[in-house]
């Protein structure tokens, strides 16, 4: 066994050992360290983050956990509720995890999965364009929360002359570009309109449509129904009759309207009452783990 002892130099502790060596004779040893502390940095907690898997709760009422990815950063963005960095006071965060590639989430709501998500906004976004005789002028609301990819699948469409995003907060969008989908925003076709809701962007599109003509109104608004519900406490009849005056004859309204297997109810109110205003209404379903499902309204004939 070897005695140890230590000595403090000014700034610096001399650790002294006398250590037995096998042959019984002894060695001296001394080793020079710093008496500061050593700076200890704190581990950034996240919430819903814990042991290296995000978890968040569904609206129906599941509970959704996914693997971070190993080995790096796995988060890649994250603003809280706690900062003034979004004043809508939005939880916005961007994780790279081990299956599903990056990870957009919005107030605890996964709103983009990169492994899966062309399955959804290609049926979002084709399914409307494909439908219409002549699609030149596109409105998306609140695109900005799901990573560019509504905004991507529509610029493939050649016959498109102006996209216009309308998302409140620019956070979602200044995020987004940097993360996800960043070459589309680049797009000429493209005007981005934050600081703004949806319904006060369309009621003052609609203030003017009698004297309108109808090359300057939109013959495809794509949406997602729980994000403009939630968005603000408007009456939801007056928001679909706002979407019903903003559209050109025969124009479509496309919006994703929830799981039909467990929100049955809600997708039936919504088809009433989207049917009070629009000619058509029609039920599509998408094939991925959520089985999300769509609403197809059309004006007209």
């Amino acid at each position: 066994m070897g005695a140890a002892e230590s000595r403090h130099h000014g700034n610096k502790f001399v650790i002294i050992k006398n250590q037995k060596e096998h042959d019984g004779s002894s060695i001296v040893k001394a080793e020079v360290v710093s008496s500061s502390s050593p700076t200890i940095t704190k581990k950034q907690e996240y919430k819903n983050i814990d042991n290296g898997w995000f978890t968040t709760q569904s609206s129906i009422g599941q509970k959704i956990s996914i693997a971070l990815k190993k080995n790096q950063k796995a988060v890649l963005y994250h603003c809280d509720t706690s900062t003034d960095v979004s004043k809508y006071h939005q939880s916005i965060m961007i994780i790279e995890t081990l299956s599903y590639g990056k990870v957009l989430v919005v107030d605890d709501t996964i709103r983009y999965t990169q492994k899966d998500e062309h399955a959804y906004h290609e049926m979002l976004v084709h399914v409307p364009l494909y439908s219409h005789r002549r699609p030149r002028n596109v409105l998306i609301l609140g695109g900005g929360g799901y990573g560019g990819a509504i905004i991507r699948e529509v610029c493939r469409h050649a016959n498109v002359e102006t996209i216009t995003l309308v998302e409140m907060d620019p956070v979602v969008v200044n995020a987004t570009k940097r993360h996800l989908n960043g070459g589309v925003w680049l797009d000429p076709r493209l005007t981005v309109v934050t600081d703004q809701s949806a319904i006060k962007y369309l009621s003052s599109q609609t203030a003017t449509t009698a004297t309108a003509s109808s090359s300057s109104m939109y013959d495809v608004i794509i949406m997602n129904e729980h994000v403009m519900m939630s968005e603000t406490s408007h009456d939801p009849k007056k928001f679909c009759q706002l979407t019903h005056k903003a559209l050109s004859t025969n124009g479509i309204l496309c919006s994703a309207v929830g799981n039909f297997w467990f929100e049955e109810q809600h997708i039936t109110s919504t088809i009433h009452r989207y049917a009070q205003q629009y000619d058509m209404v029609e039920f599509a379903s998408t094939s991925i783990q959520t089985n999300m499902g769509l609403l197809l309204m059309q004006k007209g004939p």
